[in-house]
């Protein structure tokens, strides 16, 4: 669901939503018109042209799955905004998931199906899943070389991103494979970095050989290939995203050796795990919600070699009643027990300093928590049971 939160105001001091905002008087000049509608939100602002220009200024990450501000304007002015170029300015991080993007079947955003040229800044360093998914006259697009995150989808359905598919089955950007042919061996080109969610989604597959050069595979990377029985991965790889392997006959095969899967010393999955889960003592890294929602799993035992977890890694296990972190840890991830409904024994690091936000926020079988005299600083708990 898009959410909303832009005051905006028509540059001839006409107000459609919200309270008189005073905008700088000094903005940017790319179209050959002045600008008819400024809006703000939060770090960003969107100043449009009747050229069909939009310029997006501001720092940092845009929110994902906003509703832009032309929505609003074409619902209440009685006018339409047609998008035809986008400037997005320096000091944007990230573009919002969905940000041109309504829904399946459904015209793009604010007529942006007249969008022929997107401008990125240096700065950027994700774009987020359908971007500008079916935006269906974009052919003009540069992609700095920061960018190492492309959302799933984020150029769906554009002549820039079927061009890109026309001249290489392998579709790589920034050393980042977006998209691989469906093929029984699928051997990923020497160079490539990182594999993008969904690189490819087939039942044709059944072994995929990584080069050196791999470090990362990204969320659901191989997810429901359901034939994928032999993986090579590298040494190399020291990062793998939740479900990076879900649904295929490699996984499966794995969890009936061991339900605890692991590569690399990094923790794969455990879904098959009935009971207490005991990491193994060669894993380094857990992942962000490398476990959750796994009901079968009654108690956690991390051992000292585990060197990271990520944000809500155990959240949502309805049975979990016991969790026994490693020692050395000086901070507890944000959210790692949320909602553990069952959880009523912690056995916190001696060393503890931090503990993340909400860390056991809606855990309602902690009747008591004594937090270590170590800790120096901690976000609310959100214990509603609890006495801390």
């Amino acid at each position: 669901m898009k959410h909303s939160r832009f005051i905006c105001a028509v540059c001839a001091a006409v107000m459609l939503t919200g309270s008189l905002t005073v905008f700088p008087a000094e903005i940017t000049a790319y179209a050959e018109t002045e600008p008819f509608y400024i809006c703000s939100s939060g770090n960003f602002e969107w100043v449009f042209y009747r050229d069909g220009t939009l310029v997006i200024s501001g720092k940092g990450r845009m929110d994902d799955n906003e509703e832009t501000p032309f929505e609003n304007y074409n619902r209440n002015s009685g006018d339409t905004i047609t998008l035809k170029k986008v400037i997005f300015e320096e000091g944007i991080t990230h573009i919002g998931a969905d940000l041109f993007y309504s829904g399946e079947d459904q015209e793009p955003e604010g007529d942006c199906k007249d969008l022929t040229s997107v401008t990125l800044p240096d700065s950027l360093e994700s774009i987020g899943a359908g971007a500008f998914e079916s935006c269906r006259k974009l052919k003009e697009i540069s992609i700095p070389e920061r960018v190492q995150h492309f959302g799933y989808m984020a150029f769906a359905g554009t002549p820039w991103y079927d061009d890109l598919k026309a001249q290489n089955e392998f579709v790589i950007l920034n050393n980042v494979l977006l998209e691989a042919p469906a093929s029984e061996t699928l051997t990923v080109p020497d160079g490539v970095t990182r594999i993008a969610m969904r690189v490819v989604w087939s039942d044709e597959v059944r072994r995929v050989v990584l080069p050196d050069s791999v470090t990362v595979l990204e969320e659901k990377a191989f997810a429901d290939c359901i034939n994928l029985e032999e993986i090579v991965i590298p040494e190399s790889v020291s990062e793998i995203g939740i479900s990076a392997f879900a649904g295929t006959k490699w996984l499966a095969d794995r969890c009936a050796e061991n339900p605890c899967v692991t590569v690399n010393h990094i923790l794969v999955d455990c879904y098959a795990v009935e009971g207490e889960l005991v990491i193994p003592d060669d894993v380094e890294i857990i992942p962000t919600l490398a476990c959750a929602k796994y009901e079968g799993i009654t108690g956690v035992v991390i051992p000292e070699t585990v060197k990271k977890i990520g944000a809500g890694a155990f959240m949502q296990c309805s049975s979990l009643k016991s969790i026994s972190f490693p020692d050395h840890l000086a901070a507890i991830p944000p959210y790692i027990c949320t909602e553990c409904t069952a959880l009523s024994d912690i056995r916190f690091p001696a060393h503890v300093r931090e503990i993340g936000q909400a860390a056991f926020g809606g855990c309602s079988g902690l009747t008591e928590i004594t937090l270590p005299e170590t800790v120096t600083w901690s976000v609310m708990l959100h214990l509603p049971n609890a006495a801390a």
